[in-house]
């Protein structure tokens, strides 16, 4: 489960909300998404928060940089992002994502990126459940390089530590 700072923004007596995607170049927003009221609670918006997974939401791309995020009952929508290590990067792919619309991120550890750029992704999916490989580079402290993450609809996440095909054949 993954938690956004939920923001507004009021245009004339209207009130608008919105969370942001990934922080590139000097903090720039890779995304700006846009949230339909449909799918906030009064709970969410009191906390100033937004939690992803999504059931039943899709993603649709007004320009490069905004999204907005409208209920869909055949649909999910799910957040992943890899923490890079230290001047390193990370690369993030979804497995058999043949039904999958997939939006990549960046997020950058200091302005420039010289400390790090961590990549994610917002994926939208008829499915209950996605799955992510991913790697990283950069300076670890014993951590793993690569593995593959399973992502539920419910919140959970289950970490795969390894990143071998033929023994996921074997797993299946």
């Amino acid at each position: 489960m993954v938690k956004l700072r939920l923001q507004q923004k009021e245009f004339g007596d209207k009130v608008y909300y919105y969370v942001v995607v990934g922080s590139e170049s000097h903090g720039k927003p890779t995304y700006l998404l846009w949230i339909n009221k449909g799918l906030l609670s009064n709970e969410l918006i009191e906390k100033k928060e937004f939690v992803f997974p999504v059931k039943g939401a899709r993603l649709e791309q007004k320009s490069e940089d905004v999204l907005v995020l409208k209920p869909d009952e055949s649909k999910n929508v799910f957040y992943f992002m890899k923490q890079c290590g230290y001047r390193g990067s990370s690369k993030v792919e979804i497995v058999d994502g043949d039904d999958c619309k997939v939006y990549k991120f960046w997020i950058y550890r200091s302005p420039r990126g010289s400390l790090g750029v961590s990549e994610g992704v917002l994926v939208e999916t008829s499915k209950d459940m996605v799955k992510v490989r991913w790697s990283r580079t950069g300076r670890l402290y014993g951590a793993p390089g690569k593995g593959i993450t399973v992502l539920y609809i419910d919140g959970r996440e289950e970490e795969l530590p390894f990143d071998d095909e033929t023994l996921l054949s074997e797993l299946e």
